[in-house]
């Protein structure tokens, strides 16, 4: 997967990325576009934020009509800064109960993967979403999810799976009307011991303080010595984070 860490510095695209074409995505209003704009600006993620604002425009934004919380937009070089500056698609998503949008992907391919659900990605772009098999998140063979916690304003969960290539995959996500929005994942490897997706079963915790834990259980139960512990380090302000820890083998 193809991701910018520092987009100031690569090399140009030539504005390779295209316009959506002929989706169910919408335009946003005037005060939606404004919000995106701003989020792009701010967000660290790529380290847009560092970049002078006069080197790009923020252009092609859309909000999903399949999922209402998600939008994408462009960032295009202006004229004299194409031979050093790269375009780059982004994906947001705005966290219930707030008029904010934040910047949860930011790169030059397969924007999303992983972290905003497929059909929305096609819906924001206008066709197939061009993810790997393994990134959808609909591809789970285990799942659980802790108890909501309210923080920041927002009802927030964590939702812990056991991806279908036997890795333990955590999301930080706020409840919607059609279902969770994730606002941001990570990945960490299974002990071969309860790596058996077809078997291991899952525990997930959540505090409204930040942290929280996830239990990988083997194919017996949590006293068993096959079951793993991670901590979980979590955050909403800002843009949101998560991390998972093993702490026990």
């Amino acid at each position: 997967m193809r991701r910018i860490t520092g987009i100031a510095a690569a090399a140009a695209l030539s504005l390779l990325i295209a316009a959506p074409g002929a989706a169910a995505s919408k335009r946003p209003t005037s005060s939606q576009a404004a919000a995106i704009t701003r989020a792009v600006q701010t967000s660290k993620v790529g380290g847009i934020d560092r970049v002078p604002r006069n080197r790009y425009v923020v252009s092609h934004r859309r909000i999903s009509t399949v999922e209402k919380s998600w939008a994408y937009a462009q960032i295009q070089p202006r004229k004299r800064f194409q031979s050093t500056f790269q375009s780059a698609y982004v994906m947001l998503v705005n966290p219930a109960g707030t008029r904010a949008w934040v910047v949860v992907d930011l790169g030059s391919a397969q924007v999303g993967c992983g972290v905003v659900p497929t059909p929305v990605i096609s819906d924001l772009l206008g066709g197939d979403a061009g993810c790997p098999p393994e990134d959808d998140p609909s591809a789970l063979t285990r799942t659980a999810q802790s108890a909501p916690v309210t923080a920041s304003g927002s009802t927030v969960v964590a939702q812990a799976a056991i991806t279908a290539t036997g890795q333990l995959q955590v999301r930080l996500a706020v409840p919607g009307a059609s279902g969770e929005t994730v606002l941001a994942q990570t990945t960490a490897t299974i002990p071969d011991a309860v790596s058996d997706a077809s078997k291991a079963g899952l525990q997930v915790t959540l505090a409204a303080n930040g942290t929280g834990t996830v239990a990988v259980l083997g194919p017996k139960n949590a006293t068993e010595p096959d079951a793993v512990p991670f901590d979980l380090q979590w955050s909403v302000d800002g843009t949101p984070s998560i991390q998972i820890t093993r702490t026990g083998t």
